[in-house]
């Protein structure tokens, strides 16, 4: 008995801008929500967190670029010096317990 492939033949594709990955903010059930994303100069972060909360910035490899304490609902992070690339985000409450994490694109017109 030999293979059969199958395939699958779309008619009438539609365009989904939930797939549009132009513009990317990423919001989870806590409310976080990061924008714009990419990033060309700033980022913001905002969240409904009641309790103070750290971000550390990091690198591919994990290494802090810059962190920032707030105590109100967002913060901004100035990424005008960062080289083109992908960044990510950690965010802590004060004691040290995982609030979330996400990556951020930073781009250069």
């Amino acid at each position: 008995s030999g293979t059969t492939d199958r395939f699958v033949r779309l008619s009438n594709p539609t365009y989904n801008a939930a797939n549009d990955c132009s513009s990317i903010i990423e919001e989870t059930p806590e409310s976080t929500v990061v924008y714009p994303n990419p990033a060309a100069t700033a980022f913001t972060i905002v969240t409904n967190e009641t309790e103070a909360v750290t971000c550390q910035l990091m690198n591919l490899r994990g290494q802090e670029i810059t962190a920032s304490y707030f105590a109100n609902d967002k913060v901004t992070f100035d990424v005008s010096e960062l080289a083109a690339g992908i960044y990510f985000y950690r965010m802590n409450k004060s004691d040290g317990s995982y609030i979330k994490s996400g990556k951020v694109i930073v781009i250069r017109n």
